[in-house]
């Protein structure tokens, strides 16, 4: 489905492992919750993409905007 989210670039040491020092991306959920959805970063090699899967046991309502 779709979840309302926030998205934040963090500031990252370039160089490492991360190609710049804005090349990440973390998507939080605009709850009460503030649980991380989804990350997507470059790295040196490529890219790396992380997604929730599964969510038990929060202490409020996920804000879900529109079913699957």
């Amino acid at each position: 489905g779709t979840i309302k989210c926030m998205a934040f670039r963090p500031m990252l040491q370039e160089g490492r492992v991360f190609k710049e020092n804005e090349d990440m991306t973390v998507w939080v959920s605009d709850d009460k919750n503030h649980i991380p959805v989804r990350v997507q970063a470059n790295v040196l090699v490529g890219s790396i993409k992380m997604d929730l899967v599964s969510f038990e046991n929060l202490a409020s309502p996920l804000s879900i905007v529109k079913g699957k």
